[in-house]
Formats: C-alpha cells, structure tokens, sequence
C-alpha cells in the first residue's frame, strides 16, 4: 500500500471511517481525517484516538486499507392499493 492510496481515501468526500490491516494483523481504526498526520516524506504515519493518544505506523508494514461496506438505499414498499 503506498501513501497515495492513503491520502485518497482519506481526502474523500463525504469521508468515511476506514480500517488500516498492518502486516501483523492488527487493525487501526480511523475516524475522522483529522486523526492521521503523516510525516514529510510519506515513511510514516500517526494515528491518533479520540483521547489524544496516538501511535506511529511505518507505511511499509500497512497492508491494506478496508473501507466499510455502503449501505444500499432502502427500496420504497410497494402500495398494494388496499
């Protein structure tokens, strides 16, 4: 995974929370584009929780990115007229 596939997703709009799969299996959460802060040369990133802690996160161990599945829009019932 590379740091422009991160930036893309994390500068969609609408923004959508997403998970990031590190090598070992973990997974971090980010939700909101405001918690991930990357360095200058794009070799890292921090995430960081709602309560201010955060932690680092070479690129090259992140794996992959899951975005959450989109809802489909409900369908309108037919009236059946009765």
């Amino acid at each position: 995974m590379t740091i422009d596939e991160l930036l893309r997703v994390q500068r969609a709009q609408p923004f959508r929370p997403y998970d990031l799969i590190v090598a070992d299996g973990t997974v971090v959460r980010i939700e909101h584009p405001e918690f991930v802060a990357r360095s200058p040369t794009g070799g890292t990133i921090t995430v960081y929780e709602p309560d201010g802690t955060g932690r680092i996160l070479d690129m090259r161990l992140v794996s992959q990115i899951r975005l959450p599945r989109q809802r489909q829009p409900r369908r309108k019932r037919k009236d059946d007229g009765s």
